[in-house]
């Protein structure tokens, strides 16, 4: 059965390239969706595609080629270092492909695939910034629609571990409030500064990034891999509120903000009561299988990518750019950084 035809049934054959922990949860989600084959498992460590392969179904290949040819669409969450290759070796073969964030390990190579990509816009490519789909997010957009934000703060923070001391935190963490910064508030938007710090490891550990939105808010991004507890929060003030979301415990609120009135009396802008706050509750429900699910439905015709390849581009381009303005910074440090807007990109 030839991919076009596999893909007019509605039977989409999936691979999944590099099976380290992100990998596996691919594999095991894409095993549980209706309608999708897991096709393969590719992975340079032969062992490790095969357990893997053993636990969810598909053929354990080492060796690329094969493994291409089984799917129609494949996954990639292999190190960021491999991206580019493998995005590039798919696209040239015909198949629509999914890769993690960021999209590539530098934006030289994430232009490389932006330029293919626009060969061949038939081709799915989807770049898994996965917050989009986080419910909290999703309920968090529903209520500021119609709202206008005055400033907002956003909060990814972690405690110390061995992973990922080959990328700084805003490659690693950042990046993924930075898409979130485009998503809500629009990528009319222009860097302003950025500060960080070393302190375990021997990339940034902790760095906190200013944006200017255009007709929007004043954005504060925070990441840290150095905090005392986890934490990934979204907070918005607007005229008459301040919204909060946690992204981990899956919970919105919004306080009320209030004014005097000639009496000295306090009486809310908005809401029946005296000030106080409401909770949202937030269904819950797997943002990596909305995600899968997402980029099935784009293979299919049936949606668009949320974030395209374009979109993975932007979010590694500001990324850079803050790391740069770091890197700079702590190497001279009475220089200041340099606005940076989308115009750049």
């Amino acid at each position: 059965m030839t991919r076009e035809a596999m893909e007019c049934g509605n039977v989409v054959r999936v691979g999944v390239a590099g099976v380290g922990i992100m990998g596996e949860r691919h594999a095991r989600v894409l095993s549980e969706l209706p309608g999708v084959v897991l096709s393969g498992i590719y992975d340079t460590d032969r062992r490790r595609a095969e357990a893997v392969a053993a636990a969810y179904g598909g053929t354990p290949y080492s060796d690329l080629e094969p493994f291409l040819a089984s799917a129609s669409a494949i996954s990639i969450a292999a190190p960021t270092f491999a991206h580019a290759d493998l995005a590039l070796a798919a696209l040239d073969r015909g198949l629509h492909i999914l890769v993690e964030k960021p999209i590539c390990g530098s934006v030289a190579d994430a232009r490389r695939v932006v330029s293919r990509s626009a060969e061949t816009p038939d081709q799915i490519v989807m770049v898994g910034h996965i917050e989009r789909f986080n419910p909290a997010v999703a309920e968090l957009r529903r209520h500021l629609r119609g709202r206008k934000a005055l400033s907002a703060t956003l909060r990814r923070m972690s405690q110390w571990t061995e992973r990922c001391l080959d990328t700084d935190v805003v490659h690693d963490l950042m990046i993924h409030d930075i898409d979130l910064l485009v998503d809500l508030f629009g990528d009319r938007v222009q860097l302003v500064d950025a500060v960080g710090s070393t302190l375990r490891g021997s990339t940034t550990d902790h760095a906190i990034a200013q944006f200017n939105v255009d007709g929007g808010p004043t954005v504060t991004l925070i990441a840290s891999r150095v905090a005392e507890r986890k934490a990934r929060s979204i907070e918005v003030r607007t005229p008459d509120a301040w919204i909060c979301a946690d992204l981990i415990g899956h919970s919105l609120s919004k306080s009320y903000l209030s004014v005097l009135d000639a009496n000295g009396i306090a009486w809310p802008l908005e809401h029946e009561t005296y000030g106080g706050s409401e909770f949202f509750p937030v269904p819950r429900a797997e943002p990596l299988r909305l995600e899968l699910e997402h980029f099935i439905n784009c293979v299919r015709g049936v949606e668009r990518p949320l974030v395209d390849a374009l979109g993975g581009f932007r979010a590694l381009a500001y990324a850079a750019s803050i790391s740069d303005i770091i890197e700079r910074k702590n190497n001279s440090p009475n220089r200041s950084g340099a606005a940076v807007s989308t115009a750049a990109f």
